[in-house]
C-alpha cells in the first residue's frame, strides 16, 4: 500500500484500529462518514520517530479516516524530526511529504486567546473548527484538560485508540 511504503518508521501497528465503524457522535463507516481527526505535531512526531500507539493513530487516521492539517503542523514536525530527533534529512522529507499527500491542510479560523490556557494552541482548535474536525488527539496538557472546544472532542492519543478500539466491538 503507498502509505506505507512512504514513510520509514510507520508499519502496520494495530489493525483494530483500521476500519474502525464510528467515533465520537456515532458518526463513521456505519453511516458512510469518516471521521475528521485533527493530529497535533506531538502526536506526529511521536509517530515518525518511534513505533507505537502514536505511529498506528497515524495509520489508522490514513488509512479509514481524514486527517486535518494546517502548515505550521508539518512544518514544527519537520523541525523537530530534523533537530531534536536528529533523523537524516531524507527521511524527514518523505515524512513531510507522507503528510501533504495524505491529509487535507486547511488555514486555521481565528479563536480567542482566552479560549486555552496556551494562546499557542489556539491555532490547534482553529485547526479543527476549519476542518469540521470531530476530534483533535494530542499530548498536550493544556489541550486536554478543556476536554471539547465547540463541537470537537479533544483527547489524549490512549483516550483516541480506545474509543476507536470499542467502536469496534
Amino acid at each position: 500500500m503507498h502509505c506505507r511504503r512512504a514513510v520509514s518508521g510507520i508499519a502496520e501497528q494495530d489493525a483494530a484500529l483500521r476500519g474502525s465503524p464510528g467515533f465520537p457522535h456515532g458518526r463513521g463507516r456505519v453511516q458512510g462518514h469518516l471521521v475528521r481527526v485533527v493530529l497535533d505535531s506531538n502526536v506526529l512526531r511521536a509517530a515518525f520517530a518511534t513505533h507505537g500507539l502514536c505511529e498506528a493513530i497515524v495509520l489508522a487516521c490514513i488509512d479509514r479516516h481524514d486527517l486535518i492539517l494546517w502548515d505550521a503542523i508539518a512544518e514544527e514536525v519537520r523541525r523537530h524530526l530534523a533537530g531534536k530527533f536528529k533523523l537524516p534529512r531524507d527521511r524527514v522529507r518523505r515524512n513531510v511529504e507522507f503528510l501533504r499527500e495524505n491529509a487535507t491542510f486547511v488555514v486555521p479560523r481565528e479563536v480567542p486567546a482566552s479560549a486555552c490556557r496556551d494562546s499557542a494552541d489556539c491555532a490547534i482548535l482553529g485547526t479543527a473548527v476549519a476542518g469540521r474536525a470531530d476530534c483533535i488527539v494530542t499530548g498536550d496538557a493544556d489541550l486536554l484538560v478543556l476536554g471539547r472546544y465547540e463541537h470537537v472532542r479533544i483527547l489524549s492519543p490512549r483516550d483516541f485508540h480506545e474509543r476507536l478500539r470499542s467502536r469496534r466491538r
